[in-house]
């Protein structure tokens, strides 16, 4: 278990092209206008807006942000289950989940941009995931003897904005969804799911299976300023498509629905969640970067709540956010839990990352201790 653990949001990816929840559906639209020539990929995202403008003729629409994926994708949750959305056939309604994967899946790909390799002496320069790797490789080589990690990141994020900068420093990554993967990696715990996971096609094995970074290939990413920029595709070629249970796996990428009934879900990825439990269990210092802990995600706060029950007390507890009214609501959550070691900046994710690594620069790093937050420099 890990002593430092990382909670990052939305707005850590921001920085890597991927759009917020809020204007998500908007960049998926410009993309099926100017990029999107595959009728396949056209067609999944055709539906989903076809469902999309069915649900603008609902009444409850003046309750329902039909602007935010996550409101869109629990929506058409709700209309598969209950098999009901206006102007939706029944072959279309059913797969429609279906098809809103899909747009996730092409719009974050298509919207990743990422340093191709990285390169040591200009670091800095790469990204801000590659600065926040190069911390994590720190604090590990300070580990304490029989730890396996000295820190842990818990993510909301489907992209592989920090996968591939691992990947490409020579970190193996632990996901967490199998019993029998390998531990050693650095445990990336992803709450939602993410676009490099599928399922076993084998209906009788609900496995999940990740496509590792040797299943990646990179393309451009048309950006003329950026010389050194790729995007990630997931391979086309089925010799190269990874196999479970003697056959390909299935090309639906597990992202779970932001709905309800989040835990029943056949997509839920529950060793995952259990794991982060586990590591908030153990975290003795725990940073969060770019997460606003919004109002409806009663998940994430049932899962610190029971993750830290039986737990140690964190030593401190940090937020990175824009947004200052993010503090406040973290102030809340936690209560009596951190009166001392509470700290909040109004930093974006790339700050922060520079806010700690220059204090790294200037502290032992084998005692991770703060009494006030590192401030920009």
């Amino acid at each position: 278990m890990s002593r430092t653990v990382f909670i990052l949001g939305a707005g850590a990816s921001a920085e890597a092209g991927v759009p917020l929840m809020k204007n998500s559906l908007d960049v998926a639209e410009d993309l099926r206008r100017n990029e999107i020539d595959d009728p396949d990929i056209g067609r999944a995202f055709d539906t989903v807006f076809k469902g999309i403008s069915a649900l603008r003729g609902v009444p409850a629409t003046t309750h329902l942000d039909l602007n935010n994926l996550e409101t869109v994708f629990a929506a058409f949750e709700m209309g598969k289950l209950l098999k009901r959305l206006a102007n939706l056939n029944d072959e279309e309604l059913q797969g429609l989940p279906a098809d809103m994967r899909t747009l996730i899946l092409e719009t974050v790909l298509r919207t990743t941009v990422l340093p191709r390799e990285l390169r040591e002496q200009r670091l800095a320069h790469e990204s801000a995931y590659a600065n926040f790797v190069t911390i994590l490789r720190k604090l590990n080589e300070h580990r304490h003897l029989g730890e396996q990690n000295r820190c842990s990141v818990i993510t909301f994020n489907y992209d592989l904005a920090l996968d591939w900068v691992l990947w490409q420093a020579g970190y193996p990554v632990f996901y967490a969804v199998d019993d029998q993967e390998n531990k050693r990696g650095i445990p990336v715990l992803k709450l939602h799911g993410s676009v490099n996971w599928t399922r076993c096609s084998n209906q009788d094995c609900s496995a999940i299976v990740p496509w590792l970074g040797d299943k990646w290939s990179v393309v451009p990413s048309g950006q003329a300023v950026a010389e050194n920029r790729v995007r990630i595709r997931l391979t086309d070629d089925v010799r190269h498509t990874p196999q479970h249970c003697g056959q390909p796996v299935s090309r639906e990428p597990v992202i779970v629905p932001p709905t309800w009934n989040k835990t029943g879900h056949e997509s839920a990825p529950l060793l995952v969640w259990r794991q982060a439990a586990a590591e908030l269990a153990t975290a003795e210092e725990i940073i969060v970067c770019g997460y606003s802990l919004p109002e409806t995600d009663l998940f994430f706060k049932y899962l610190f709540a029971l993750g830290t029950l039986h737990g140690a007390r964190p030593r401190f507890f940090w937020v990175f956010d824009p947004n200052p009214q993010v503090g406040q609501k973290f102030e809340g959550l936690l209560g009596d839990l951190m009166r001392s070691g509470f700290d909040f900046a109004n930093l974006k994710f790339s700050e922060a990352v520079h806010a700690i690594a220059g204090w790294l620069e200037r502290e032992d790093v084998s005692h991770f201790r703060l009494v006030t937050m590192p401030k920009p420099r």
